[in-house]
């Protein structure tokens, strides 16, 4: 190789440093390109792409809903836009009930590929926590998040999630893989194992009863 490159025959001197000059512009190209098939496909309540309801419409006394996706305040559920039609998979969600520490209410989940027909495929009871004081019964505390991770088993575009007594504070959608697999013949899907688990909130407490500490608009 070292004869090859700077011996005397075979190339002239110009065209072997041509040669090297292409082969490391071409390593260092390549090696920046980032990994293909890595982009979340996801949405989060109040940035504007997908809705809340009942929107700035609903009962909310000092207007932190003055737009039609937001996270707080009175909200019954979030309408979360993925922007494609997606393959039935697996999606993570995080949602966040209000209202006051120990209201009690059922989160719904529904998926859809037209923002029309509605399935729901998952229901839980749940509870607001106030992670800094449980069990007070407080009206301004800062909710716990839960998150779950479920099998949405049809094509769909649209997820959302409802909490109708104690309103959906925030809550987030994250497509993380098709369980589709197609042979000659048949479809099969992947089972799916649910777990429910709950993380302080790290966000600005969206208790809407605690109107002067936090303001939703953009």
């Amino acid at each position: 190789m070292k004869n090859f490159i700077f011996g005397v025959g075979g190339v002239d001197l110009n065209k072997k440093i041509m040669i090297l000059i292409l082969l490391g512009l071409s390593i260092f190209l390549f090696s920046g390109l980032p990994a293909m098939g890595n982009t979340e496909i996801s949405d989060v309540c109040g940035n504007g792409i997908g809705y809340s309801y009942p929107g700035p419409s609903g009962y909310d006394p000092l207007g932190h809903c003055n737009k039609t996706d937001c996270c707080c305040c009175y909200q019954q559920y979030h309408v979360h836009d993925l922007g494609q039609i997606l393959s039935p998979g697996k999606v993570y969600m995080e949602y966040k009930p209000g209202l006051y520490d120990g209201c009690n209410d059922t989160a719904h989940f529904y998926y859809s590929p037209d923002n029309s027909t509605w399935t729901e495929f998952y229901s839980t009871s749940t509870r607001t926590v106030d992670v800094n004081n449980p069990g007070s019964g407080s009206t301004t505390g800062s909710w716990k998040v839960y998150n779950t991770t479920q099998n949405v088993p049809g094509d769909f575009r649209y997820i959302k999630i409802s909490i109708p007594s104690c309103y959906n504070d925030y809550s987030s959608v994250a497509y993380l893989t098709s369980t589709t697999t197609t042979t000659s013949t048949t479809t099969t899907s992947s089972t799916t194992t649910t777990t429910i688990s709950c993380s302080n909130d790290t966000t600005p407490p969206f208790s809407h009863w605690e109107f002067s500490n936090y303001n939703d608009v953009s």
